[in-house]
């Protein structure tokens, strides 16, 4: 602001002197002029005096180097005198009969002219007067023309005005500051200090200021709200979002976007979206929301599958963006490969009990079969079936768990007592193996369906048998920790410890699929249906519990099941 005053000012300040000093050189010049001419009628009527009192012989005593020339001219235009010229030279000069003050002379008594010299650059004026004789009497004087007297003067006009650009900087920058120091000083938050210290004229202007600010502050609040809002909303969600401007560069994602893709947060700052994530999928089908289209497709991450929905956004059927929702499809896909995995598994282990069963009923049915060996036949039949019977019937509990379908009634469980029942009748199966058991712990009461606890009481202890060695040992234990290094207290822990094959580690956290098996060569002499452990796994989650496992191939396993304490409420409501 500062600059531009003075800027006005200066420039104002040049104008008025060059106007001033033109208008002043021309109205001085006008005044010379009509002095000249002045004084030309006035000499001409001194020397027309003279002639008519003395005759033209006088005129021989003029000054040659005068001023003023003097030329008496006769009636006919030819050059009777001239000063400035030799009367011997008076014949070469040529007739003065047609010029114009001569011409105006003859007519009315007096004639006036001037001319101008371009090659002199001077203005000649002239002064004609008509004598009693006839004839014409006329004086001239010569005089630097306007240009010249400016360009004359140009010198002198150059250093007064810088004289005066030089007084107007001074004097600008004073009065600059001067008007502008109180309006920079100005305090919008002080009404009294606003009122005491500005210009009048400005407090309209200060007073819709102070309005504007008010309303731009609330609007900077009210931003400042729906984005701590928005940026808590997208921070804590789950999916990823990327929000993309119509030149492709990303003005706003979430961190789980940037862990959803694998992008540090170093190449998060990037703007472009290409140089924020390279992958073509990606970058096509953004290419494809900024054209308008929505699409939806999955991206492999690593050992992640994600959903990603790239959708554009219209304002006023225009499209000024795109937006990209990232959601965790793994889950759902590993499901989907268990739903599969399940189902194949399902269909094996039904078909190879139905084979067989078809297989011998047929061959019963076709009469090839001896009457000795009727009840052989006949048994296998039985076995298949009840094998038949046995895997429908866990899958039916796998599936009321995984649906919390169970409807049974809780009550308070003896673990030890329930551990003790099925050591007992599991007895012939170790006995087969030659497998010692043994009962141990302080015992412990868990509220929960018996009829559950016992389906995963007694397959842990069946497991522990089948998969043991000959002549192993089978250790049972159940628990109660009044306190625990973890804080917590009326821990009950069921273990089931073998000195077995053992589970290698990259099998450990495959053992509660449905239908895995460890050792897969042993399956058929071991027997069962590969739902045991997947059945402990679902009715720990139905009870609150968690597992752990430890185990070394060729060294044993042990497996523990930690129910959590029982409540107050609880235990009062089983009683």
């Amino acid at each position: 602001m500062r600059q531009r005053i003075f800027r006005v000012m200066s420039l104002l300040t040049v104008i008025s002197v060059c106007v001033v000093a033109i208008v002043s050189t021309y109205m001085d010049y006008q005044n010379f002029e009509r002095r000249i001419k002045s004084d030309l009628k006035d000499i001409a009527g001194l020397i027309s005096d003279v002639i008519e009192t003395n005759g033209t012989d006088d005129l021989v005593d003029l000054d040659v180097n005068s001023e003023y020339r003097v030329t008496h001219i006769g009636s006919d235009g030819s050059v009777l005198y001239d000063n400035k010229v030799l009367n011997a030279e008076l014949d070469q000069l040529p007739n003065h009969l047609d010029r114009p003050e001569v011409q105006e002379a003859l007519k009315t008594g007096e004639g006036k002219a001037s001319r101008y010299s371009t090659t002199l650059s001077v203005n000649t004026y002239y002064f004609a007067q008509k004598l009693e004789d006839g004839s014409i009497l006329r004086i001239s004087m010569e005089e630097e023309s306007e240009m010249a007297l400016v360009i004359e003067l140009l010198p002198e006009l150059c250093v007064i005005i810088f004289l005066i650009l030089l007084f107007a900087f001074v004097i600008s920058r004073y009065q600059t500051k001067r008007i502008v120091d109180p309006i920079n000083q100005i305090n919008f938050d002080n009404q009294d200090e606003i009122e005491g210290d500005v210009y009048e004229e400005l407090y309209p202007f200060i007073q819709k200021i102070r309005r504007q600010r008010q309303v731009i502050e609330e609007q900077i609040r009210d931003i400042r709200s729906s984005k701590g809002e928005f940026e808590a909303i997208t921070e804590n969600m789950s999916e990823g979002l990327i929000v993309i401007d119509k030149n492709e560069n990303v003005i706003f994602y979430n961190k789980s976007a940037l862990m959803m893709l694998d992008i540090n947060e170093d190449s998060g700052r990037v703007r472009n979206f290409v140089a924020f994530n390279r992958n073509e999928n990606l970058i096509r089908h953004i290419e494809q929301a900024l054209n308008g289209e929505r699409s939806t497709f999955i991206l492999p991450v690593k050992e992640k599958v994600y959903q990603v929905v790239t959708s554009p956004v219209i304002i006023e059927d225009e499209i000024n963006g795109a937006v990209m929702v990232i959601l965790d499809e793994t889950e759902k896909e590993l499901r989907d490969e268990l739903r599969r995995e399940f189902s194949a598994n399902v269909s094996h282990e039904l078909k190879t009990p139905l084979t067989s069963i078809s297989g011998y009923a047929e061959i019963m049915e076709s009469g090839m079969v001896k009457e000795e060996d009727m009840i052989k036949f006949s048994g296998i039949i039985h076995t298949e079936a009840r094998r038949l019977i046995n895997l429908v019937e866990d899958i039916i509990k796998i599936s009321r768990l995984d649906d919390s379908q169970v409807e049974l009634e809780k009550e308070e469980v003896d673990l030890s007592e329930l551990a003790a029942e099925n050591i007992s009748n599991l007895k012939n199966l170790a006995d087969g193996k030659q497998i010692s058991m043994v009962l141990l712990g302080n015992g412990g009461i868990v509220y929960g369906v018996r009829q559950i606890l016992d389906e995963m009481v007694r397959n842990l202890i069946e497991n522990a048998i089948k998969y043991n060695k000959d002549h192993g040992n089978v250790i049972v234990s159940v628990d109660t920790y009044e306190e625990s290094s973890e804080g917590e207290t009326g821990r009950i822990i069921l273990t089931v410890k073998d000195n077995g094959i053992g589970i290698p580690q990259s099998d450990i956290e495959r053992v509660f699929e449905r239908f895995y098996r460890v050792d897969k060569s042993h399956t058929k002499a071991i027997g069962g249906t590969g739902l045991g452990l997947s059945i402990v796994k679902h009715g720990a989650i139905y009870h609150g519990a968690k597992i752990e496992i430890e185990s070394e191939l060729e060294v044993g396993t042990t497996m523990k099941i930690i129910f959590p304490q029982m409540k107050q409420d609880e235990n009062e409501s089983g009683v």
